[in-house]
């Protein structure tokens, strides 16, 4: 009875055994296909894509044999020039992570000495960056004065031609005023000639009512 405990026992723990190099069996060449995959990216110039993938190894098989190199590549794919999606921040993230891991004095020396250059390169392309906003603003700025210049420039015409127009219904004025001040005194001189003539008459009158009464 305990002999067949004993062997039940033993299978068990052979089994579970099994079981965990399975596991560690599979692992490894899913690992593997993602590394064969991110390089293959890689060497084609899908660089935003392989770092992906050499990320998703990083943190999914920390056990593995290909963490170390996957958790490097990703920093040095995530930093590269020709990257279009590149991105310091994750750069560093990567390498200080990988200041992490056992490495000899020399690794360590050269990882440091490759994060404080990425680390001014940052600054200098935070600069640019802070640089390319602030000229973005003075843009803005100097593209809402052109246009209020416009505006200003339009009411400007649209007065001169109001003027414009109001000088000419002066001018107008101005000559209906001198062709009145003419009729009123052409009517001023008729006036005259007809009082001259009423005047004529009533001398005329009176000279004949005289002599009526004589």
């Amino acid at each position: 009875m305990v002999r067949l405990f004993c062997i039940k026992f033993i299978l068990i723990l052979f089994l579970g055994g099994c079981a965990g190099l399975y596991q560690d069996y599979d692992a490894f060449w899913e690992a593997k296909r993602r590394m064969n995959k991110a390089l293959t990216m890689e060497n084609s110039q899908q660089l935003h894509e392989a770092m992906l993938e050499y990320v998703y190894v990083a943190r999914n098989f920390p056990a593995s044999s290909f963490h170390k190199s996957a958790i490097f590549k990703a920093a040095i794919l995530s930093g590269r020039p020709d990257n279009p999606k590149r991105d310091l921040s994750t750069s560093l993230y990567w390498l200080n992570q990988y200041l992490k891991l056992p490495l000899s004095e020399q690794e360590q020396e050269s990882v440091q000495f490759l994060i404080a250059l990425i680390e001014q390169n940052k600054q200098h392309q935070d600069k640019i960056v802070e640089l390319q906003k602030e000229l973005q603003n003075q843009r803005t700025v100097i593209s809402q004065n052109d246009l209020e210049i416009a505006a200003y420039e339009e009411r400007r015409k649209k007065l001169n031609r109001q003027i414009n127009k109001l000088k000419e219904e002066v001018r107008s004025y101005k000559g209906q005023i001198k062709k009145g001040d003419k009729q009123i005194r052409q009517l001023q001189a008729e006036i005259l000639k007809q009082q001259d003539a009423l005047q004529r008459l009533k001398e005329i009158d009176v000279r004949i009512h005289q002599r009526r009464l004589k």
